[in-house]
């Protein structure tokens, strides 16, 4: 059975576009998705760098549809001095940067999409769909910078009718959007996402099991930038659940890094409009004593209509940092080593699809 991509489905639906085997052509659509979050915060031990104020979020995408092409471009929001510095491009602004600017090709009867330029990477954009709270904090694997959040280069992927797999790969730089491309070799990367429940009961979404490869390099020397990663996740009536191991075999351009990182988390929306949030990630960087390093997030608030964030959210948390004397950033520094932080958060998170002719 044919399903017609709708411009009220493109709202709704997961972007970029991946339409199952036997879906029609989407229609010709205006896509705009706005995504912010601003945070008011303790840090204890005090860093010694006033940071109580934060843009935990600040992201504008737009995109438009005519039928089987697309074209998307997002800007994201990033500060010019990192969390632990304090000189910045005059003093500490923010600065708005090109996270995405792809375009797109769908087959929809055959489910084959085709996409070029600073595309996603698969693995990160997939999981923050699955956590569907990236407003709060990155996924485990970008948090840790063993995945870049995109990159240039060029991505296929199909899907099954009725959604029952998703099979992706890409060919990109290596590098990301954040560095110069001065990779000698390439990354390529096969992801395998299976919904073994959608025939069951028709919601794909239930359980979800991820498989990534990646075959990378890094640096003018290739130096090796493997990666390995196992997800598994789902979604039902508002609540969110999901676990993924991965292992890294070379971190930015050191070969002979092998971290590994297992991340959980859960939201659950048990009555009115309250959402409670909790995540862990237990991380090992480097072999041996003080070589480990966990993460936990805990967060309570309201949640508007809409499915994860979407529609806003105030939320109250505690997110708590420890790390070995081998993990932290800077060897013996308890501020880096061991980090209470309060916070409370406001967002916003909308998007709006319109036509743009027959």
């Amino acid at each position: 059975m044919n399903l017609v991509i709708s411009c009220v489905a493109l709202a709704l639906a997961s972007w970029p576009l991946e339409p199952a085997a036997g879906d029609t052509t989407p229609q010709r659509c205006l896509v705009v998705d706005l995504d912010l979050a601003g945070r008011i915060r303790q840090i204890s031990p005090d860093p010694g760098i006033a940071r109580s104020a934060e843009l935990a979020r600040g992201r504008v995408e737009l995109g438009i549809v005519e039928g089987a092409v697309s074209g998307r471009i997002a800007l994201d929001t990033i500060r010019s001095v990192p969390e632990t510095g304090d000189v910045g491009v005059a003093g500490e602004p923010l600065l708005p940067r090109v996270q995405i600017a792809e375009g797109r090709l769908v087959w929809a009867e055959a489910g084959l999409a085709v996409a070029a330029g600073l595309i996603d990477d698969p693995w990160v954009v997939s999981g923050n769909q699955a956590s569907g709270w990236r407003p709060l904090a990155p996924i485990l694997s970008e948090s840790q910078g063993w995945f870049e959040r995109s990159d240039l280069g060029a991505s296929l992927s199909f899907t099954a009718p009725e959604r029952l797999l998703t099979l992706r790969g890409s060919y990109l730089n290596g590098e990301g959007l954040a560095h110069r491309e001065r990779n000698e070799g390439k990354d390529t990367t096969a992801m395998l996402t299976l919904r073994p429940l959608v025939f069951a009961d028709r919601s794909p979404e239930l359980l979800e099991l991820s498989l990534l490869l990646r075959d990378g390099s890094r640096g003018l020397q290739r130096a090796r930038d493997h990666r390995l990663g196992v997800r598994l996740s789902g979604a039902l009536q508002g609540h969110r659940y999901g676990v993924e191991y991965v292992h890294a075999s070379g971190v930015r351009g050191d070969p002979l890094r092998t971290p590994s990182g297992l991340s959980g988390w859960g939201s659950v929306n048990p009555w009115w409009d309250l959402i409670a949030i909790s995540r862990l990630d237990l991380v090992q960087q480097l072999p041996g004593a003080g070589g480990s390093e966990t993460l936990f997030l805990g967060a309570l608030g309201y949640r508007g209509p809409g499915e994860g964030p979407r529609g806003g959210h105030v939320l109250a948390g505690l997110q708590r940092r420890a790390a070995g004397a081998a993990a932290a950033e800077i060897a013996g520094g308890p501020a880096t080593s061991q980090a209470t932080t309060l916070f409370v958060q406001l967002g916003i998170s909308a998007r709006a699809s319109v036509p743009t002719g027959p």
